[in-house]
């Protein structure tokens, strides 16, 4: 199983070019089952974060603008839930650019 380090994929990731489908794919099944795997263990604190960026490689693979809204929606409420506001700024951040990028269907992991 991939395991993924939550700071370094929040730190590599913007530098990567979200045009190759396959990688996209790849990189979101491994952040949808790292936030599985999390919560099956009991441990959710970093699952906000990699549902932001499991967010932007979801808009990256098409998805419409709603259901990657849905996505940030869930995890803010968590980023909230566990007092983490850092990643409840960077949520909105992304919150905000999705509704400015809803016409180009990018969204910028940041």
């Amino acid at each position: 199983m991939l395991v993924l380090d939550v700071a370094i994929v929040a730190t590599l990731l913007p530098r990567v070019p979200l045009d190759d489908a396959e990688l996209i794919a790849t990189l979101g099944a491994a952040l949808r089952a790292a936030v599985e795997q999390g919560a099956r263990l009991g441990e959710h604190w970093h699952g906000p974060e990699l549902q932001r960026i499991d967010a932007a490689l979801r808009r990256a693979a098409g998805e419409s603008a709603g259901a990657v809204r849905a996505v940030l929606e869930r995890a803010r409420e968590q980023a909230r839930h566990y007092r983490a506001t850092r990643i409840e700024l960077r949520i909105t951040v992304d919150l905000e650019a999705l509704e400015t990028s809803a016409a180009s269907g990018a969204l910028r992991i940041r």
